[in-house]
């Protein structure tokens, strides 16, 4: 009977075992690391799914509220209620649990966990890439909150740079303004007619 030859491959990690004995606590270290890993992956695609999860339920909540509500009525309440919540995450949240059974069924074929916005990003695609046309009555609203904040932030540093007496930043702030008023009229042009308050 021939003797067995033992494998190079083998012999090699044999001679590394014997002559570099802290490899065997690094390995262990490694095997670890690895399963630390594995867990995290683990967590975080069931942290991904329960966002989606969370997402989906909150768009049913806000559907349900807005088929109850007359029309016009949902963005007050939107603003009213849940301040918390801009208009576009809530839309983003509606569109999710309208197409939960197409986000659903694509979830089986993925790979990775779908997150939020890859919902979002899904849903847009089977729409056939198409933006959705902004509504009158988001304009008006986009309009509205922007010279709101205009004013707001305009007032702010107009009176901080009278405070601390700056005429430079004074000149570059009233040049400011005067571009943003511009702008603002400019945006309330691209809003119909039939959209603009009365």
């Amino acid at each position: 009977m021939l003797p067995i030859q033992p494998n190079s491959e083998d012999s090699a990690i044999v001679a590394v075992s014997m002559n570099y004995p802290s490899f065997a606590s690094i390995a262990e270290q490694i095997s670890q690391e690895i399963r630390g890993l594995q867990e995290s992956n683990k967590l975080i695609k069931e942290n991904i799914a329960k966002s989606l999860m969370h997402a989906k339920t909150i768009g049913a909540l806000l559907l349900k509220v807005k088929a109850q509500l007359p029309h016009g009525a949902w963005l007050p309440w939107l603003r009213k209620t849940c301040p918390f919540i801009s208009e576009t995450s809530a839309r983003g949240y509606m569109r999710v649990a309208e197409n939960w059974d197409f986000i659903q069924q694509t979830a089986t074929i993925a790979d990775s966990p779908i997150t939020y916005s890859r919902a979002l990003k899904l849903i847009a695609n089977r729409k056939g890439m198409e933006k959705e046309e902004p509504s009158t009555e988001s304009l008006k609203t986009l309009l509205h909150d922007l010279s709101q904040k205009l004013e707001h932030y305009g007032r702010i540093c107009w009176q901080s740079a009278v405070r601390h007496k700056m005429p430079g930043l004074l000149a570059t702030l009233k040049q400011t303004l005067e571009q943003m008023h511009n702008l603002k009229a400019q945006i309330s042009e691209y809003v119909p007619e039939q959209g603009r308050e009365s």
